[in-house]
């Protein structure tokens, strides 16, 4: 389930559009996955804020490069998690599914 909701791509009309949160809210973050894994032209445009509603943040899950607990998403009724709607291009996606599975 947390997979669906972390990647969760969505068409509307001829635009992609990709709920981030946690690490990938972080830019610079983001661009140095992209050049140190080779994913040229990633880019995450932000395009408005965004709430995952009847979610929560959970950090059970250790990360060995961050030297720490990593953010998931799981259903927490009547709670909600932040995040930014992104327009994304097929660059994006590819790096988004290599650094999110």
């Amino acid at each position: 389930c947390w997979k669906t909701v972390c990647n969760f791509i969505a068409k509307m009309t001829t635009e992609t559009f990709y709920f981030g949160y946690g690490s990938n809210l972080n830019k610079e973050d983001f661009d140095q996955f992209c050049q140190d894994c080779g994913f040229e032209g990633a880019e995450l445009q932000p395009y408005s804020a965004a709430w995952l509603v009847d979610h929560k943040l959970q950090f059970h899950y250790y990360s060995t490069s961050r030297n720490g607990g990593a953010a998931d998403i799981v259903h927490g009724y009547g709670m909600a998690v932040p995040g930014v709607l992104f327009r994304v291009g097929e660059a994006a996606i590819e790096a988004l599914n290599a650094k999110e599975g």
